[in-house]
């Protein structure tokens, strides 16, 4: 099996990034889309994992906060 190219690691890495986002992973998914944008050789998915990190952070934080107004930990 051959080595992994930039390419081929940004659309593993987005596509682990779009899995964790449908199970509501919201942490694990913008660490993912940190990796996919640090290795994303073009400008648009450069743009896009960090638009995508940016929504998960936001997702992740609202998660956060309505639990603990819920007084629900998880």
């Amino acid at each position: 099996m051959g080595e992994l190219t930039a390419g081929s690691y940004y659309i593993n890495m987005a596509s682990a990034a779009a899995v964790a986002e449908r199970g509501h992973e919201w942490q694990r998914a913008a660490r993912l889309w940190e990796q996919a944008e640090a290795v994303a050789r073009h400008a648009l998915n450069r743009d896009w994992s960090s638009t995508r990190m940016q929504f998960c952070l936001r997702q992740w934080r609202y998660t956060d906060a309505a639990q603990k107004m819920s007084g629900v930990r998880g």
